[in-house]
């Protein structure tokens, strides 16, 4: 069935529908340049049903090298091909910002693996590279991270929003990875990053902007008992990062030039900076999502504060973060005090016996 996995004879159907859409004429290498099957890219896109914007850019680079666009053409892009696809949206369709430029690259990767699902075309290679470990400096997320983080054409500087439940995921699973890849040698764990990984993984939890979590102190850390204390709360850490930091406290025995009193720090014992995030986040940022300000993480973890039903002036507290941006991370589904409230009284005053009388 299809909720098992396997293919029905519905399901092949649909499937040989959607392709008769997509296939405009099939050709051989004799016959075209391009060879190999040539697609309605623009069904392509309808069918995908998103980054429309993001994938007719893409079609644009594409027809700038192929009058058509093939099985053969789209089977035969590389990393470096998307590289260059961003400097031709510079030149050509407007890209100023690098949150416009990662859009983008995450719609070209999100579209390839559809397209590998649908069985549209076959591209391995581009493939394998996308799903590759993010941190593998081969990875399609590494070259591309790293190429927008240093293309001084695109700016950084634009409003940031919340990460969104995918890019959250993407970075907790690339944390993981991280420390089970080095689980039974310990002593090629890399000090600094792992300092970037848990600073991100706190702030997804509390909210606390990069400016709380540079100022803790080495002994609010209590491995013992799991807790770590951040502007006067003792936060219970959850299990497994309470393991991980005892793995960073390991670590940082052995590398420490001298004794911090930060528990976050260089490996000389300095506080990081606060100008900016550390370099370690912004490295590790960009690669696994993106996107390289700690805004969007903070917002993330501020609007689970407010599902949580922590109230405004505690997550100021905690955090360090402005009424305004705290407001501006209620979602719709988010009630305020006041709507709870009038629940709640409709609610009782309902059940009084004269109710439904008056």
């Amino acid at each position: 069935s299809i909720l098992n996995g396997k293919s029905t004879g519905l399901l092949r159907v649909v499937r040989l529908i959607t392709m008769e859409k997509m296939i405009k004429n099939v050709v051989t290498n004799g016959e075209n340049n391009a060879g190999g099957i040539i697609m309605d890219f623009d069904n392509m896109i309808e069918e995908f049903g998103t980054y429309i914007a993001e994938l007719k850019n893409f079609k644009s680079y594409l027809q700038s090298d192929s009058s058509v666009i093939s099985t053969k053409l789209l089977g035969g892009i590389r990393t470096e091909h998307i590289i260059e696809s961003i400097e031709y949206n510079i030149a050509n369709n407007g890209y100023t910002s690098k949150s416009i430029a990662s859009k983008y690259a995450i719609a070209i990767a999100q579209f390839y693996r559809y397209a590998n699902q649908q069985n549209w075309f076959t591209n391995n290679d581009l493939l394998n590279h996308i799903n590759m470990y993010r941190l593998d400096e081969d990875s399609y997320y590494y070259q591309i991270g790293n190429y927008i983080r240093n293309n001084l054409k695109l700016s950084s500087k634009e409003p940031k929003v919340a990460c969104n439940n995918n890019e959250i995921n993407d970075l907790i699973t690339t944390i993981e990875e991280y420390f089970d890849k080095y689980s039974s040698t310990k002593e090629k764990l890399s000090f600094s990053k792992i300092c970037g990984m848990l600073a991100i993984k706190l702030i997804i939890l509390t909210g606390a902007k990069y400016s709380v979590i540079r100022k803790l102190k080495y002994y609010d850390l209590n491995i013992k008992i799991n807790t770590l204390k951040i502007n006067g709360y003792t936060i219970r850490l959850p299990i497994n990062l309470s393991n991980q930091f005892q793995i960073y406290d390991e670590i940082r025995q052995s590398t420490l030039d001298k004794p911090s009193d930060f528990l976050f720090c260089s490996q000389n014992g300095d506080q990081w900076k606060g100008t900016s995030p550390n370099s370690n986040i912004v490295d590790f940022l960009s690669v696994v999502i993106l996107r390289q300000d700690t805004t969007g993480i903070t917002k993330f973890g501020i609007s689970n504060l407010l599902k949580a039903g922590i109230s405004i002036a505690e997550i100021e507290k905690l955090t360090e973060a402005k009424s305004d941006i705290i407001r501006g991370c209620m979602s719709s589904d988010i009630e305020s005090e006041e709507n709870k409230m009038n629940k709640y009284i409709n609610m009782r005053l309902s059940s009084i016996d004269y109710f439904y009388k008056l």
